[in-house]
């Protein structure tokens, strides 16, 4: 090594210019050496220094990472984003949710075999209203209808449930997941039992308030009385009951379920609840005006006890024995808790739930992550800089050190000099730079011509050009290349985060510390009712008042009818007010789940649209549980006593149920009949009531609830109304009310109006970001940003170039050289060319040893930089700013994968790009829901006694009502949950491809339409399981008929007896029927009509054989999914759907989304530019490394080579 080291010591790069006249003395040879020293140190310095600066710098790396397993994904960091290959994931494909329900359910006790055992038939109304003989089996046959429809309601909600898809294009984390899920899980829980609530509470006391009458005698009956004209008539007398406080209630004002229920000695003697000998009392077991109210009042506790179940079944008749209810059973609920807490949870005791992550991520089954990778340089990328600069920091240093070193030398050895004025200095200064830019000449060799050195001048200035020319194309490219940065804002402010959504809305992504919240958090809702709600109108001092008339027995007569009217009133304000408060409850607990941070503006329109959609739905499904019922009611033609129907003698003096008309209409034959209420004041002389004032636009009629939704509250906004009721009044006690504000509401509004928007004048509501933003507080925010190189990354770039391109240009101006001076002596040829390419591989010397190696190693280390440079795989990001749809289809072909747009509205109204239209069964279209079809049956039933009770024309007019108000309630079910779809909002950030549009779409109009008759049926259901347990009598006595006694006294009470179908009671099941004319005929028209099938009504002598109305076409029945023998009751529960239509526009929903950015990444393969820059940068660098490395190989090689071996002689000793 001591050649190398020799070497080193002696190594002089800078050599005077000596033209080759001059010979170099000492001094400019040691200054020399000095100047390579300090210029060897200073290249190794920056070399260091810049090299340990770019390796301790950060850099952001986008990562992307195909088909990631589990594991994979688990150890990535929190910021990836995971494609999934499904957008939409049922929530049954990874999750099952389980119910437990109350040991009631599954005991003796809600048997056919324990209601059969308890039921006592004709002689039920003959014991004492409170005795369990009585009521027990009505009472049970509700509990078992509670078990039978909360089982119901919770399977099919659960299926529903399961089949609704959790839509999420990324993989959520693990956490995000269970508590998304148990989110949507939880408000399922609260949603499901609080809408069963509503709708059990609200036909609860639909029932009591349009008065209609028990069988069992449970709220009124009928009494044989005598007036003082000797006429006599059957009045409807009200049951009162003995609360357990002692207070006395009337089923005319009250529901009365306070009562003890037990085991009493009456059977047929007195209806009185006041006086009365108990045998037996039944702990916890109430009685009261209805079955189901008094069941739901009761507790269980004795069915758990054997003794009081032994004490039960000694009083009734029969064999069977049951078995207790198992008391050490764990339960939710106490022995003692009432039926009604057990039915507002829907009869659950747990809910299990199972939800499977591994389950989700195989479904989402990802497709790729991406995430930003935070990771110093590379060695090689450093290696590559630092080569790239050599070049630069060579040609710079070598530009620079040797005048510097010069310059302390003749500092340091100076010698006084005349001094120059500066002007003269100036002058010779430029006189001097203009000679030397002249005389320039970068290409000078030892042997030049004249020629040869203009030649040289003139390449000089070429080459200056170029490298001008190349250097100022360089920095713009350079300058406009733009490249997308991420960056990373640590626990941001409000203020902050505003100032970056501002900025930099599309690619903000903020994660929250708390991702699941109650929009409690940061909404409230406030209801501002009508003022009916806070008036004077609905208080019990009101009612009670207008109960007190003490003269007034007149069914038209305003005293009499507005009880119950107002009753009804108090019920839907107070049915409004719960409603809100428990849909409220449900909405500020429901929680708005969200790993990353909304972005303002979506956060209201999303929060907003959720408002709105859970307005709509409250009321509509207010509204159509009281349609429900007000059908339900008027198709079984319900009595509500003197109203829509009276007692009397028909022509065989059997006591009938004579339907009530008001002027010519028939409640039998349409139960809206209605009429002006008024003052009546009894006329001696005419014998008959006469009006004495007509109460303005208020009503009375077959049903009190329908009367008074065609009334309208304009009397009460009235003094002068107001004053004619009092005088009128006539009560013993005194009330004062003010009349209403007209400035406030309209006074002619009808009630049902008033009703039908929940009895709200506005909604207040608020909406606070700040909250949410408080709520989430973000732990950090990323964001990307497209930014054009720097003005340093400019200058370090053509730096790092620059030492290439300047040897590559002198290179190639020297072969120009060289070349010219071929073809200037005429001496080119292939001889000549071919001798000259010899000569380059001859190596005569050390030199050309040298210059061969360092030729091969430069060009074998470019062509595979080039080619790993110029072939390597990069990402491109490519922006389009608002794109036409042909564009952005062109654009999404090309780049499916990663083809983004960013909707200008997040939010957009499905009416606006989806119509759907349902075509309903030809049923609903026939003669057979006409009112033709409706007159033509009330008059072939006339007289009412012309058809026996089994005959189908008995009942056929109601029937065929409850035909047409399911065809019509079907079809308003349709619209208005139509309309409520239109009215909701598609939210969706992201414009969405056509194919994961319509996927989502067709994704949604199949949950809707399977969900869609849920609602309908679930409130029907209830409404037949409360008529059937309550025993509500029917206007034609098809169900309870009243029993004529033989000898008819004053005071005599009328009860009614069970209708008997086949071997059927209606006391026991309301689905009995009897065959007639090719229909059924049964307890109640509604059960009836469902039972029927669709043959009878294809056939012309089976439907009518008068041949006035026409059977349906059998040859449509071919294109229909129902067959002839499907019942009523399967295409109802279809909602007489028979296909559904659903179009949505992918263009109307391009329009509406609006994209305004868009972006598209893909991946170049080909990069000759950068390649050739990358060359170019490389090129200096790469000529003095390798220069160095050829050197280094060489001379070790040739030292050893030319090395002398010292020979020694042997001296032969001298003889």
């Amino acid at each position: 090594m001591f050649f190398l080291k020799k070497y080193f010591l002696e190594l002089c790069l800078f050599k005077s210019d000596t033209s080759g006249h001059e010979v170099e003395d000492c001094q400019k040879r040691r200054l020399n050496i000095i100047a390579t020293r300090i210029y060897l140190f200073l290249i190794i310095s920056l070399l260091f220094a810049i090299g340990l600066t770019l390796s301790l710098i950060n850099n952001n790396t986008l990562v992307i990472i195909k088909n990631p397993s589990r594991e994979q994904f688990d150890a990535l960091p929190s910021g990836k984003q995971c494609q999934c290959s499904q957008i939409s994931l049922p929530y049954g494909k990874f999750m099952s949710l389980n119910v437990t329900y109350h040991q009631v359910c599954s005991s003796d006790f809600v048997s056919d075999r324990w209601i059969n055992a308890i039921n006592f038939g004709a002689n039920s109304s003959y014991f004492h209203v409170r005795d369990f003989r009585a009521i027990g089996s009505a009472q049970f046959q509700a509990l078992a209808g509670f078990c039978r429809l909360t089982k119901s309601n919770i399977e099919q909600s659960i299926d529903v449930f399961s089949t609704n898809a959790l839509l999420s294009p990324y993989v959520l984390p693990d956490i995000a997941f269970h508590s998304q899920i148990n989110a949507s899980i939880g408000q399922f829980r609260s949603i499901v039992p609080n809408t069963f609530r509503a709708q059990l509470r609200l036909i609860i006391q639909i029932i009591l308030n349009n008065r209609l009458m028990s069988g069992l005698l449970t709220n009124a009956y009928y009494k044989y009385i005598s007036h003082s004209d000797k006429s006599n008539e059957f009045y409807l007398t009200p049951i009162r009951y003995v609360h357990r406080d002692g207070v006395i209630c009337s089923c005319d004002i009250d529901i009365c379920n306070k009562t003890v229920s037990g085991i009493f000695d009456i059977f047929g003697t007195s209806i009185s609840t006041l006086s009365s000998t108990r045998l037996h009392r039944i702990p916890g077991h109430s009685a009261g005006c209805f079955p189901v109210n008094a069941i739901l009042q009761s507790t269980l506790e004795c069915f758990y006890d054997k003794i009081c179940l032994r004490k039960l079944m000694s009083v009734i008749p029969t064999r069977e024995s049951f078995r207790v209810m198992d008391r050490t059973q764990p339960s939710l609920y106490r022995q003692n808790s009432s039926v009604q807490s057990i039915v507002d949870k829907l009869m659950v005791e747990e809910w299990i739930t199972n939800i499977s992550y591994s389950k989700y991520y195989a479904q989402c089954a990802p497709t790729s992550c991406a995430f930003f990778k935070v990771s110093r340089y590379s060695l090689v990328y450093v290696l590559t800089k630092l080569i790239g600069l050599l070049a630069s920091m060579v040609l710079v240093l070598r530009f620079v050190i040797p005048p510097i070193v010069q310059f302390i030398h003749r500092l340091r050895h100076c010698k006084p000099t005349l001094r120059t004025p500066l002007c003269r200095r100036l002058y010779l200064l430029t006189l001097l730079i203009g000679t030397k830019l002249l005389r320039l000449n970068m290409f000078r060799r030892h042997s030049s011509t004249n020629q040869q050195i203009r030649h040289q001048c003139y390449a000089t200035r070429l080459y200056f050009l170029l490298i001008f020319i190349s250097t100022a194309i360089l920095a713009f490219y350079t300058l406009l290349d733009a490249s997308i940065h991420s960056e990373t804002v640590h626990s941001p402010t409000q203020f902050e985060y505003m100032q970056l959504e501002q900025d930099h809305l599309h690619s903000l992504s903020c994660s929250c510390k708390k991702i699941s919240m109650p929009y409690s958090t940061f909404t409230t809702v406030r209801a501002q009712y009508h003022q009916l709600c806070s008036s004077g109108f609905i208080s019990k001092h009101w009612i009670r008042y207008l109960q007190s008339a003490v003269d007034v027995r007149f069914f038209l007569d305003f005293r009499d009818t507005a009880g119950p009217q107002f009753q009804s009133l108090t019920i839907f304000c107070q049915q409004a007010e719960q409603l809100i408060h428990d849909a409220s409850q449900i909405f500020v607990e429901t929680q708005f789940v969200s790993s990353y941070i909304v972005p303002s503006q979506s956060f209201q329109i999303q929060v907003n649209s959720f408002i709105d959609d859970w307005i709509i739905t409250t009321v509509n499904n207010f509204m159509h549980t009281i349609q429900m019922i007000r059908a339900t009611i008027q198709g079984n033609q319900l009595l509500s006593g003197p109203r829509n129907g009276q007692m009397i003698f028909d022509s065989s003096n059997k006591l009938i149920i004579e339907p009530r008309k008001f002027a010519n209409c028939s409640c039998l034959h349409s139960p809206s009949c209605r009429t002006n209420t008024g003052l009546f004041k009894y006329n001696a002389t005419l014998k008959k009531f006469v009006q004495v004032y007509s109460v303005p636009n208020f009503f009375t009629g077959c049903y009190p609830i329908d009367a008074l939704f065609a009334s309208a509250l304009t009397c009460f906004y009235m003094l002068s109304c107001l004053s004619q009721i009092h005088q009128h009044i006539n009560s013993t006690s005194n009330f004062t009310v003010s009349p209403l504000n007209e400035n406030l509401n309209n006074p002619n509004e009808t009630i049902e109006s008033i009703v039908s928007r929940l009895i709200v004048d506005k909604w207040l509501r608020h909406v606070s970001f700040d909250s949410y933003y408080n709520a989430c507080s973000p732990s950090s925010c990323t964001f990307q940003y497209e930014r054009y190189n720097t003005f340093l990354y400019v200058v370090s770039t053509i730096v790092s170039v620059f030492g290439g391109l300047s040897l590559a240009l002198k290179l190639l101006i020297m072969i120009g050289l060289e070349l010219m001076e071929k073809i200037g002596t005429s001496s080119i040829s292939c001889v000549s060319v071919f001798h000259w390419l010899k000569q380059l591989f001859l190596c005569k010397n050390e030199r050309d040893v040298i210059q061969r190696l360092h030729f091969v190693l430069v060009f074998t280390t470019l062509l595979t930089i080039y080619l790993s440079s110029a072939f390597r795989p990069t990402v491109t990001t490519v922006k389009v700013e608002k794109p036409s749809i042909s564009k952005y289809k062109n654009l999404l072909e090309q780049y499916h994968d990663s083809f983004q747009c960013t909707c200008s509205r997040s939010s957009i109204k499905y009416k606006t790009f989806l119509s759907i239209t349902a075509h309903f069964h030809q049923l609903c279209s026939s003669h057979f829901v006409s009112s033709q079809w409706i007159d033509y049956l009330y008059d072939l039933q006339q007289p009412m006694n012309r058809f026996n009770h089994t005959d189908f024309y008995y009942s056929a007019l109601g029937q065929f009502q409850m035909l047409s108000s399911l065809c019509r309630l079907s079809n308003e079910t349709v619209d208005m949950l139509l309309l409520q779809l239109g009215a909701s909002n598609f939210i969706n950030h992201q414009l969405l491809s056509k194919v994961l549009f319509d996927r989502r779409i067709q994704m949604m109009v199949s949950e809707f339409q399977s969900t869609m008759p849920n609602l309908f049926l679930n409130t029907l259901t209830l409404i037949r399981e409360i008529t059937r347990a309550n025993m509500l009598i029917t206007i034609l006595s098809t169900n309870w008929k009243p029993s004529t006694p033989p000898n008819l006294i004053v005071d005599q009470i009328i009860r009614p007896e069970p209708m008997i179908y086949g071997n059927c009671s209606c006391s026991v099941s309301s689905k009995c029927v009897y065959a007639s004319r090719g229909m059924l005929t049964g307890c109640y028209p509604l059960e009836t009509i469902l039972q029927s099938t669709l043959a009878c009504f294809y056939n012309q002598q089976c439907i009518d054989p008068s041949n006035k109305f026409s059977a349906m076409n059998l040859s449509l029945s071919t294109s229909t999914r129902f067959s002839l023998d499907s019942t009523i009751e399967s295409i109802v529960n279809q909602l007489m759907i028979e296909k559904f239509y659903s179009n949505a526009s992918y263009d109307s929903y391009f329009n509406q989304c609006k994209p305004l950015l868009c972006t598209y990444s893909y991946v170049d393969n080909s990069h000759i530019i950068e390649g050739i820059t990358t060359l170019i940068g490389l090129y200096g660098g790469l000529l003095i490394i390798c220069r160095l490395l050829a050197i280094i190989i060489v001379k070790p090689f040739r030292c050893l080579s030319s090395r002398v071996v010292p020979v020694s002689e042997q001296v032969q000793p001298p003889a």
